[in-house]
């Protein structure tokens, strides 16, 4: 299982190629780039991927207690540092300062709708903002396009990973020339 090899073995993308549009880590997160360039549809989706986290965060810790959320977030902390440190801690520490807001605002037995709620408004951003469906693959939503995300966003406010930052920008435009020359 692909989740399994992600937490125990070391940073080593080759394996997961199955799983990749590009060719390395880089391509692959330029791909989720370039279904996301707008900056609108960036923040919404960043909102989503928060809110989202954040409800299930909630309803573990309701439903397994204490024990099931540190499992939860070391599972969450372990596949996503593989890739950005940084980015892991700001998605952890927002989605657990709204996860009190949210858990008010959307009861537990309204969490499901919320969830899909929040799927519905991430295909809006793609349909009317980007003008482009989004790309449904399990790991690309799940690991690679929240960090890409929030990676190329914050970076804009504050520059860090700057290389990788630059690397996914260059492959970015390769995937768009190469996208857009197939429609």
């Amino acid at each position: 299982m692909w989740i399994v090899d992600l937490v125990s073995q070391p940073l080593n993308w080759r394996i997961y190629q199955g799983l990749f549009k590009g060719q390395c880590l880089e391509e692959e997160m330029a791909f989720a780039n370039y279904y996301h360039l707008e900056n609108t549809n960036r923040v919404l989706h960043l909102f989503c991927y928060i809110a989202t986290f954040s409800l299930l965060s909630a309803q573990i810790g309701d439903y397994l207690g204490i024990i099931g959320s540190c499992l939860w977030y070391a599972f969450f902390f372990l596949v996503y540092s593989k890739i950005s440190i940084a980015i892991t801690i700001f998605y952890l520490g927002t989605a657990h300062l709204i996860k009190p807001l949210l858990s008010n605002v959307f009861p537990i037995y309204f969490f499901p709708l919320a969830v899909l709620m929040f799927q519905v408004f991430q295909f809006l951003g793609h349909y009317y903002i980007e003008k482009k469906f989004p790309a449904f693959r399990v790991f690309e939503a799940t690991v690679i396009t929240p960090i890409t995300i929030a990676l190329t966003l914050l970076n804009e406010i504050v520059p860090f990973q700057r290389e990788l930052v630059k690397e996914i920008l260059k492959y970015t435009e390769l995937w768009k020339s190469k996208l857009e020359a197939q429609q």
